[in-house]
């Protein structure tokens, strides 16, 4: 009898441990990537705000215009970006798939 009781302990305290190591898993193989460009000239922008609401998370553009968001949950994402001088976009609903890298090309038009 206490064979069982000992095993149902077990598996209460060990069944969050294997699910915090499966939702890693699903994590660290999913990505949100992509660019930032002038409409216009197509010119990469350095220093786009990239903003993840569901996550409240926000990445900057590098030198070439490049952000990546890593280890992100599967699920749908709304994404703001915006930068001086530019207007904001607000693309919603990404779609962010299991294991996948999701790529993002994205084209800022200049307030004039």
């Amino acid at each position: 009898m206490k064979s069982i009781q000992l095993f149902f302990i077990f598996l209460l305290f060990a069944s969050p441990i294997f699910s915090n190591n499966y939702n890693d898993a699903i994590k660290k193989n999913t990505s949100i990537t992509g660019q930032v460009i002038d409409k216009q000239t197509g010119e990469p922008l350095t220093g786009v705000s990239i903003k993840l609401t569901g996550l409240n998370l926000t990445v900057y553009t590098d030198f070439d215009g490049n952000f990546s968001v890593n280890n992100v949950f599967p699920g749908k994402y709304d994404v703001m970006v915006s930068m001086l001088t530019y207007k904001k976009i607000n693309k919603e609903k990404v779609s962010v798939e299991n294991g996948k890298t999701n790529y993002l090309k994205i084209e800022l038009e200049s307030v004039q």
